[in-house]
Parts: structure tokens; sequence; C-alpha cells
């Protein structure tokens, strides 16, 4: 009987090496992994046989309970006879790659603005008699390789006048969720002690990072929105923590698929929190100084990969990387089953040709 090996990664922009436990589920353990998501898989060369990975698996069941993921089997694979194949799998929190992606971008863009600047952008800019123009987002254009789209805004005047109106079109992908033609997918938080707590007339106006005295480890600056949020990029507006403290909320801050949210912290870093995080614990990464904290700690979760190697039902090897026996010459069916710890199990299946 095979074995099942153990091991638990943090969930970020993919969950790779991944492996089965007896008791799976989320928990929030520390930060101290020692496990990198690996890379999706490559091809595979050995002595006496190559196999190659393509994105040809076929998913052959999936419950509607669990957590939502993205399985792959790689393959098609190929291999000479008498040859040891490795079959390598990855798996995806659903939706999450391009989200954790962009917040990755809008990060990058954030701290390049505070050392040019000096300071964080500020929530929006205003005008010489204090109105509001156009949001952060469209402060950090030049830092997502936006120059262009930036050179065309008429920062002294509002968002919606008819010299900016026409450029909501024109939305960043780096804020596209495609949903909707100019509606922002990710919103500051706001509010009077965050870092987007206020506009002003310069682009150094902003916070500063010697304001951030609970750490910029510590401190979120942006999250996806959920479904019913509605904000033109490049409007002056976000969402307030203290009136959506809870993720997974559709007028709130939300992550695609169920279950998590990925936020963004003020020293760039992307991590993804459950759903069920206590609202008290994100009011306390929401502010920039006066509340008490801990750090933020790691998402993981514990998957249980198995392999069929002849579609028979039985599971004839564990891991998110396993050796098959390439035997007889044709063609060999193989399944990859995922439960995820949740009610949900992923079956998706490739193929092995021998020669």
């Amino acid at each position: 009987m095979p074995v099942r090996s153990v091991r638990t990664v943090a969930i970020a922009a993919t969950v790779v090496a991944v492996l089965g436990a007896g008791a799976w589920g989320l928990s929030r353990l520390g930060s101290g992994d020692d496990d990198e998501p690996a890379a999706s898989p490559a091809p595979t060369t050995t002595d006496t046989g190559t196999s190659t990975s393509t994105a040809t698996t076929t998913t052959t069941g999936s419950t509607d309970s669990g957590f939502a993921l993205d399985v792959t089997a790689g393959g098609p694979y190929q291999a000479a006879a008498g040859a040891v194949l490795r079959l390598d799998a990855s798996v995806e929190v659903a939706g999450q790659s391009d989200t954790v992606a962009d917040l990755e971008a809008i990060g990058a863009a954030l701290l390049a603005y505070r050392d040019e600047h000096g300071s964080y952008p500020p929530a929006y800019l205003t005008d010489a008699s204090g109105q509001p123009t156009v949001s952060w987002r469209v402060l950090l254009l030049p830092y997502l390789g936006e120059d262009a789209l930036y050179e065309q805004f008429d920062l002294t005047k509002p968002w919606d006048d008819p010299a900016n109106l026409p450029l909501v079109e024109a939305i960043p992908d780096s804020y596209h969720s495609g949903d909707s033609a100019g509606d922002t997918a990710y919103a500051g938080v706001a509010g009077a002690k965050h870092v987007f707590r206020a506009g002003a007339a310069e682009l150094g106006g902003g916070v500063a990072p010697s304001s951030v005295v609970d750490g910029d480890t510590m401190t979120i600056a942006v999250g996806p929105v959920g479904a019913e949020v509605s904000i033109p990029w490049s409007a002056p507006e976000d969402l307030d923590t203290k009136d959506h403290p809870a993720l997974g909320d559709p007028t709130g801050f939300d992550g695609p698929g169920e279950l998590v949210t990925p936020l963004l912290f003020l020293d760039g870093t992307v991590r993804t929190f459950a759903d069920d995080l206590d609202a008290g614990t994100v009011l306390s990464w929401s502010t920039i100084a006066g509340d008490s904290c801990s750090p933020p700690a790691s998402l993981d979760l514990e998957l249980n990969a198995g392999w069929d190697f002849d579609t028979d039902g039985t599971v004839d090897a564990y891991g998110m990387s396993v050796e098959f026996p390439a035997g007889d010459p044709g063609e060999h069916p193989v399944e990859l089953t995922i439960e995820d710890g949740f009610g949900g199990r992923h079956a998706v299946r490739t193929t092995v040709i021998v020669s």
C-alpha cells in the first residue's frame, strides 16, 4: 500500500508542493515554512525516455463543495518501455494567481512611489479649493508602466470632468477585474487612521513611512473588492474597514472564489487569509498606528494527492510528484485526485504513452 507523505504550505498565488494528511483543513500556522511553492510541471528527461507536459489534462469529476481549486496532472507524457517516468501535478487556488499578481504589481508601485516622493500616495489629489480630483490609483500609473495614460489626465480636475471621464474606459490591467469596463477590482484601505486616510494637494502629501508606527509588515494597504462594490478606478473612493471589517464581504473586501481573501501589506507582500478571520484582527492591521496587532500568520492548506496509474479505482501513489513505471507499450490513462479537506474532490486525467 502506498504511504501518504505529509507537507503543509501557505496559500499564495499558487499551491503546488502540497501532499496529503490524515486530517485536512485550514490552519493559521507561523510563516516559517521551509517549503517554497514549486514551478508548474516542466518537461522531464531520463536516460531511457522523456516526458512532455502540456495543459491537456481532462477533468473527470469534481464535487460542488470544498475549496475552489484548479488542478493539472501534466502530460500527455511519453516514455520508453522500462523507463521510470516522473508525473508532476500542480494545484492552484482558483482565480488567485491573477489577483495576487495584480496586488504584487500594485505593491511594487506603492513602494516605488514612496521612495520617490517620501510618502505613500494620498488617497486622492485635491484641487486649489480642496476638492478631490483623482484617486491614488491614477497617481500610481507611472510606476505600473502606464506613463502614456498618466499623461492624459488633468490632475487639477475631477475624475468625472469631461477632460478625465473618457479615461475611465482605459482602465489598466492591474486594476481590471474583467467584469466591468471601468470599475476597479481593488480598493485602498481608507479611514481616519489608515494609509489612505485623506487627500492632499501635493504628490508627496500622503502618509509618511515614519507615521506607520504599527510597521509596514502589519499594515494593510489594498485588497480585492466584492461583487457588489462598484468604484470607477480613477474615482477618489475606497473602502473603510470600520464599515467593512469582515473578509469575504460582497460589499467590502472579498477574494475570488470562496473561503479566502488575499491582501496587500505596506511592505509590498501579499498574504492570503481565511474569510472567517476575526474582524478585530482585520481592523488592527488596517490602522497605521495606535492599535495593538500581531504579525500576520500564514494560511495553510493541507491537501491529499493520489494517483491511479491504471484507472482501476485504486490509488497507486501519493504525492505531487510521483514515479510511474513505464511497462507495456501503448497508451495508459492516469487519474489524479485531490481531496481538499472541505469535502471537495477534484479529479483530472492525463495519458502516458509508452513506446
